[in-house]
């Protein structure tokens, strides 16, 4: 039976990769095969079966996406907001924006309606500061076909989207109501500050509650499990009911009320559905109705423990998840809530673990399963991230999960006290481990293997202080041979520009892509994470060509979890809170032995804007020379080509404000002569990036063109291997 039942999740997952036409076959040739075939007839009728289903669910989610042919055009839609939105400013002065999702009852282009799932919109400088659930509107809107910038990261923007039933993305042009519901007054609560974001996010699991810096705390410390609300939680509140429910039940026999043979399965029925309110009142996440499942699963199964094990149980509850959903296998919250239970399963069943292994193997289980998915999925695995576990999960689910789900159904004053002290007890103690640097592996699939070895040992017997000493020495020397890693990065940022260089454990950044708003920046979403997947310890040297948003709207975010040793700009006194110095007065600078930067400096009366102050750096990375000059205009790029001559000849250019027709020049290409030609631009961008001029002129002199817009990031590393994001193998959506 267990068997069946991981063949099934499996040809799910399979299904889900391939197009309805040739699964539909392939089920037709199984089922054929089957009738002839009776030792395998099940086998192959599941396989057939799970596989249909797992198809059919992705292309019915793909067809319900904007087509590509009306993509970036003008629609009227009608409709309702799905869930609450606030507006919140941006990084332009004065601005705001409300971001909201709408269930759309009409979408319509030139009055022919189009189907479509739900839109995420923004609304830029709206008339209301907020949206409720149930406000309907008629809005003229720009719509887009989801896509995600691809950097070989583990988050897959739209991937996401079409999980979550989002078809298209866009921003709205103008917008009445229809229906706008009443505001009404808000509640009052004696509640502290602290106490109030903790009930938001561990109860009504609001992302919200806590703040980017609280954010980026966890993630830094391998604890952000604990804020999100998930099967922890719900695992806590299902024991807690449990409890409650069996006490009352034996107050009943007290008081002489008889329950029978029925009073265990009360207590089991009542600890599911509070279980399954609190799921419902949480948001309804994949962890929580998995976690939600596996509790039920067990309060039913629970007479026939002896029979049925934990692993059968926890693979039906994987197989009943992707039934309804196939995508969420996509999901990372999915593979490393099931990994970790199997984990525990699979690693501690019938073992020994004398006086210190129980509070210490259970955690050294998780991680040993976690590892290879974080490794994959991009995220460092560290010792400290151990330490901080074995000290954080205690605390949150014994203390703080249980005072917040009492705070929230009735306020207690020595409730709240105790919540605070709890508050700044766990955040003292993240910003303690965040502080901690120590060794760690960083994410790629060739440390798997070792590490699988590692994990076979200890299941066969080896004691686990051998195996923690094994993966401190493992650790130490994964983390050397990826230092020494050397490798020259275009990032796909969307309508910006950032680049990255590492080489013999030195870094630099060219540039950080755009902010959209105080919380989210390209810097966190892609330089940051990259910096940490390369192995970066520290930033040795950044430059900021010039002071727009889409070259600097991540300095901020960069800076402040990685200040750099030397910091050029080619307008600093933009940024006098970071003290950077002039990039036109420097001439050549090196970062490593075989990387070095020169700087062509324009004469200050020539820079006449703010695109014209950009750096222009002449990149050297082993022997191969980019060229990347900003945004500066054509009358800049003349002025250079005056002053430098072939000193600007280089193999690869990085094309000059995105490829806008105002750069680019004739004179300015043939005096650079690339082999080849790097454009930074987002996908389908209102300035239409690059020019359809900029286009012919470098058709015209045969130079070959990559735009991050179609190949995602672009590479070279020390022996001038290229790779690019979406050069590899891509799901058949795509």
């Amino acid at each position: 039976m267990h068997l069946l039942i991981l063949v099934a999740v499996i040809s799910v997952v399979c299904g889900t990769l391939l197009p309805f036409q040739n699964v539909c076959l392939l089920a037709g040739i199984l089922a054929a095969v089957s009738v002839r075939v009776s030792s395998y007839r099940w086998l192959l009728l599941v396989v057939a079966v799970s596989s249909v289903w797992g198809s059919f669910y992705t292309s019915q989610r793909v067809a319900l996406l904007l087509p590509e042919e009306i993509s970036g055009e003008r629609f009227k839609v009608a409709g309702c907001i799905a869930e609450p939105a606030m507006a919140s400013p941006t990084l332009r002065s004065g601005q705001t924006v409300l971001r909201f999702v709408l269930s759309p009852q009409s979408v319509t282009f030139h009055g022919d309606p189009v189907a479509t799932g739900d839109l995420r919109l923004s609304w830029y400088n709206p008339g209301v500061e907020s949206f409720l659930a149930g406000d309907c509107i008629d809005a003229e809107v720009t719509l887009k076909r989801p896509r995600n910038i691809e950097n070989d990261l583990a988050f897959d923007y739209e991937l996401w989207l079409m999980r979550e039933g989002v078809t298209a993305t866009g921003y709205v042009r103008s917008l009445d109501f229809t229906q706008q519901l009443s505001r009404g007054s808000q509640s009052e609560t004696r509640l502290s500050d602290n106490t109030k974001a903790w009930i938001d996010g561990l109860v009504f699991g609001k992302p919200d509650a806590f703040t980017p810096h609280q954010w980026r705390l966890v993630r830094n410390t391998g604890t952000l499990h604990v804020l999100v609300v998930s099967g922890l939680h719900v695992g806590m509140v299902a024991m807690v009911a449990f409890v409650l429910a069996s006490a009352l039940v034996r107050l009943l026999r007290v008081v002489g009320i008889r329950t029978g043979t029925y009073g265990h399965w009360i207590a089991r029925m009542a600890a599911v559905a509070m279980t399954g309110g609190y799921v419902l009142v949480a948001g309804s996440g994949i962890a929580l109705i998995r976690a939600w499942l596996l509790a039920t699963l067990l309060m039913l199964l629970w007479g026939a423990a002896r029979q049925i094990r934990f692993a059968q149980v926890l693979s039906l509850v994987m197989l009943v998840t992707l039934i309804a959903d196939p995508l969420l296998w996509t999901s990372a919250g999915f593979l490393y809530s099931f990994v970790a239970v199997y984990a525990l399963i699979l690693l501690l069943e019938g073992r020994r673990n004398g006086v210190v292994g129980p509070w210490m193997v259970p955690q050294f289980a998780v991680m040993a399963g976690l590892a290879p998915v974080m490794m994959i999925w991009g995220q460092p695995l560290g010792v400290v991230h151990v330490i901080a576990n074995t000290l954080i999960i205690p605390l949150i689910s014994f203390c703080i999960l249980p005072l917040s789900l009492l705070l929230s159904v009735y306020e207690s004053e020595w409730a709240d006290t105790a919540m605070q002290y709890l508050s700044d007890l766990f955040w003292q103690l993240q910003t303690l481990f965040d502080a901690w640097s120590l060794p760690a592996i960083l994410p790629g699939a060739v440390w798997v293997l070792p590490w699988i070895a590692l994990v076979l040992l200890w299941r066969s017997g080896l004691h686990w202080a051998h195996c923690a000493l094994g993966l401190a020495l493992f650790t130490l020397a994964a983390h050397e041979l990826t230092d020494q890693t050397s490798k020259l990065w275009l990032f796909d940022v969307g309508q910006g520009q950032s680049l990255m260089v590492r080489d013999a454990g030195r870094t630099l950044v060219i540039d950080t892509g755009a902010a959209y708003s105080p919380d989210f920046s390209m810097a966190s979403a892609v330089v940051i994470p990259w910096l940490e997947k390369s192995g970066a310890e520290s930033l040795d040297l950044l430059v900021i060509s010039h002071s727009d948003n889409d070259h600097a709207g991540g300095l901020d975010t960069l800076l402040a979890q990685y200040p750099a040793v030397v910091r050029l700009a080619g307008q600093p006194e933009r940024h006098q809170a970071w003290h950077f110095q002039d990039c036109h007065e420097r001439g050549l600078l090196a970062l490593s032995d075989r990387v070095s930067l020169k700087f062509f400096s324009l004469p200050e009366a020539l820079r006449r804007n703010d695109n014209d102050h950009s750096c222009v750096l002449q990149l050297n990375y082993y022997g191969r020379r980019v060229l990347i000059p900003g945004d500066i205009t054509a009358q800049a790029e003349a002025a250079l080509v005056d002053l430098y001559g072939d000193d600007l000849q280089s193999d690869v250019l990085v094309v000059a404000h995105h490829g806008s027709r105002t750069s680019s020049a004739g004179v300015w290409l043939d005096t650079v002569a690339p082999a080849e030609v790097w454009i930074s631009s987002g996908y389908k961008n209102r300035y239409g990036h690059p020019h359809t001029e900029v286009l012919r002129r470098l058709k015209e002199r045969n130079i070959r063109l990559f735009l991050t817009a179609e190949s995602g990031f672009l590479s070279i590393d020390a022996d001038g291997h290229r790779d690019c994001g979406r050069c590899g193998w891509a799901p058949w959506w795509r």
